[in-house]
């Protein structure tokens, strides 16, 4: 790689490595080959920066997603129990209700 390209070598470069070509429209093309190459590599970095900001961003949210749904697994499972717990009221809670629409009560009533 370099940096510059003059059809001359001139005494700023002494000391300095120098690339020679056969002919100046090589280095030219040599040289704007190379920028396009470094053009071309940044673009892809910054393609691939882009995907993985992306999937990033969709795994934090599938991360919330599953914590969400873990919390309400939680609470259903603590419903549950509540449920399990007071059985007893409840078919009881049930057999009246049921007993007072089959004597033909209004909803009203009950």
């Amino acid at each position: 790689e370099f940096d510059e390209f003059s059809p001359y070598e001139l005494l700023q470069h002494a000391g300095a490595r120098v690339c020679r070509f056969p002919a100046f429209w090589e280095a030219v093309d040599e040289h704007f080959a190379q920028v396009e190459r470094a053009r071309g590599v940044s673009e892809l970095q910054q393609q691939q920066h882009a995907a993985w900001k992306k999937v990033d961003k969709i795994r934090h949210a599938q991360d919330e997603r599953i914590s969400s749904l873990r919390t309400k697994e939680e609470e259903d499972r603590l419903r549950g129990e509540m449920l399990q717990f007071k059985m007893g009221e409840v078919d009881a809670l049930l057999s009246l209700i049921r007993t007072g629409v089959d004597s033909g009560m209004d909803w009203e009533e009950l």
